[in-house]
């Protein structure tokens, strides 16, 4: 298959290599969304199969009318975007106070510069969807980001690694760690980055090479660093600059709208008790009957919203005839009060109730007029599983339909393959087919580099699994973890070197080369959208051209198991090369445009 844009980039379809250097496939473990895409009745009855038409969903939605938001709510979410510069978002607004409008939705915590890549894609990827849906019915449908700030996991969302001038990675979470100050347990748009901010700027200056989109990069980056500057507003600031051209309206849930708006699902919770953690067990049980795998497991006691106390998301947790009200990392009581005044405190005080997983969707699509959700894998399970929970409440669910998956590959990537003569290798055979081209068929020396990669990988990700688990409740260990992850990295660097000047002298600097491609490509061993920041080839695209490429790649999207690699060039140029899922038949390449 071969296409071309107007931007004279060209689509190629290749088959995604099974297990490329030790990576699996992005859907390895999400048996349900493998098997929806390819429209088996087990999944497709837990889900609804995807309609071009969408005259089902819509019709579904139509019977189940949300309150358009009023002149007032309107103006609170239009300040909200028009505050972080999201000029183009705010343009759409107004649609949201039209009954016959539809929203097309996505969401993640405010991660640290809008990493990683895969929140830049489901944010262009819902804009595509919507386009597409408002094309195919003659409905007004606007995209709408929900920006999950509530979110107190302070180690998952400071996680930003670039790759660095020496072609390894950074993660700038030490920075963080390091020069912030952050309360435990309190909420993402709490978190203040004034102080780490410059040191934030010179990272990125001090790591980004040389190119052409250099200077545009940092300066999108050091607009959103201003003060005030928090995860929330750095967040919303830059993706309000990638997604300039492709206008999406920003949402946070605790925008007072909706706190108030949220207020009677907060007195179900309350009233139905252990019925919504039950709905959610029995999701997880149908999941399981199924042959696949739940996502959440919720205690019975607890309640599906946390109560902000002191700048802390508290959790409530029903003991016999008082609630508790607990610190949600220490699970220390800060105070409690009788079980028959939860819902008078509820009403009184609804400003302080914040949705937690299982609530946070049933709470979007309560609001608006939703018809899809775009949705990572492990998103569409869990909202695959909460469906019950939907019919508890008597909320209209949105359809979960599954984001693109992406890698990027830059022009330094692709020369260097080129260089090695091992490009068309590559895109047949992936970079495991690479290293036995490289190696020319030494069967010694290609095992011992696999092995030798396998066990970095290994240990990389294992070091950053125990990291992550530690750093929330001891910060400061972050930075020691970094330095141990760069260490390994580097001493198994070496000893690769001089292995390879052992066996082949002569072609050990290529196969150097080779390893920062490598780690590019699939960086821990990961599909690279859940690793690497977008910022990590802002010295080649600018923010902006980036969401464009992203964009036309898009055009009329469907949901796929083929992971997209997009090949950058010049300028917005681009070359974009559709992998096929293992197993299907291989369309043959024979050459790749020169640019």
């Amino acid at each position: 298959m071969k296409s071309r844009n107007e931007n004279n980039s060209e689509c190629r379809e290749f088959e995604f290599p099974e297990n490329p250097v030790g990576m699996p496939h992005p859907l390895d473990s999400y048996k349900l969304v493998r098997e929806w895409l390819e429209g088996k009745p087990n999944a497709t009855s837990l889900v609804p199969p995807y309609d071009l038409t969408w005259a089902s969903a819509i019709e579904q939605r139509d019977s189940h009318p949300v309150i358009p938001l009023s002149a007032q709510e309107r103006e609170e979410l239009s300040a909200f975007n028009l505050g972080y510069g999201n000029v183009a978002g705010a343009a759409l607004v107004p649609a949201l106070g039209e009954k016959d409008t539809l929203v097309v939705v996505t969401g993640q915590q405010p991660n640290l510069l809008v990493s990683p890549l895969f929140i830049l894609v489901k944010a262009v990827a819902t804009v595509a969807l919507a386009e597409e849906i408002s094309r195919v019915t003659g409905r007004r449908v606007v995209p709408l980001f929900w920006v999950a700030s509530d979110d107190h996991d302070f180690t998952e969302l400071a996680q930003c690694y670039i790759l660095g001038r020496s072609g390894t990675l950074r993660n700038l979470a030490v920075l963080v760690v390091r020069h912030g100050a952050f309360s435990e347990a309190s909420p993402a748009y709490a978190w203040q980055l004034d102080p780490v901010a410059p040191h934030l700027a010179a990272a990125l200056r001090g790591e980004l090479p040389s190119g052409g989109a250099r200077s545009a990069t940092i300066d999108a980056v050091d607009k959103a660093l201003v003060s005030p500057a928090t995860f929330e507003s750095v967040f919303c600031r830059l993706l309000a600059h990638y997604m300039e051209h492709s206008p999406i309206i920003f949402v946070a849930p605790r925008l007072r709208f909706l706190r108030e708006r949220q207020r009677l699902l907060v007195e179900q919770e309350i009233e139905l008790g252990e019925q919504t953690n039950k709905a959610v067990a029995e999701g997880a049980k149908l999941l399981s009957s199924h042959g696949y795998k739940p996502q959440i497991h919720r205690q019975a006691h607890v309640f599906n919203f946390f109560y902000m106390v002191d700048g802390v998301r508290c959790r409530l947790v029903q003991k016999g005839r008082r609630i508790l009200v607990e610190h949600p990392g220490k699970k220390t009581v800060l105070t409690e009060l009788p079980s028959a005044d939860l819902l008078a405190h509820a009403q009184r005080h609804w400003m302080n109730f914040s949705p937690n997983v299982v609530m946070r969707p049933i709470v979007q699509d309560a609001v608006f007029p939703t018809i899809a959700y775009v949705a990572g894998p492990a998103e569409f399970t869990y909202l695959a599983q909460i469906r019950r929970v939907y019919d508890l409440f008597g909320v209209c669910p949105s359809n979960p339909i599954l984001r693109p998956m992406v890698t990027l590959l830059s022009t330094g990537a692709r020369v260097t393959l080129q260089r090695l003569g091992a490009w068309e290798t590559f895109l047949h055979d992936g970079l495991g087919g690479v290293v036995e081209k490289i190696v020319e068929g030494d069967e010694k020396l290609g095992e011992t580099l696999r092995r030798l990669r396998q066990h970095e990988d290994t240990l990389q990700m294992e070091l950053a699994t125990l990291g992550n688990a530690l750093t929330g409740s001891f910060p400061d260990l972050a930075i020691a973890f970094e330095k141990t992850r760069h260490h390994v990295a580097s001493g198994l660097r070496k000893l690769r070197q001089r292995i390879l000047r052992q066996f082949r002298p002569s072609s050990w600097d290529l196969c150097r080369d080779l390893c920062s491609v490598f780690t590019e490509i699939a960086p821990m061993a990961s599909p690279q959208e859940r690793v690497l920041s977008p910022l990590s080839f802002g010295y080649e695209i600018e923010p902006q051209s980036l969401t464009l490429l992203l964009k036309e790649a898009l055009v009329k999207w469907r949901p796929s198991p083929n992971p997209l690699i997009l090949a950058l060039g010049s300028g917005n140029r681009s070359n974009s090369l559709q992998s096929k899922a293992a197993g299907l038949k291989k369309t043959p390449l024979s050459s790749i445009e020169k640019e």
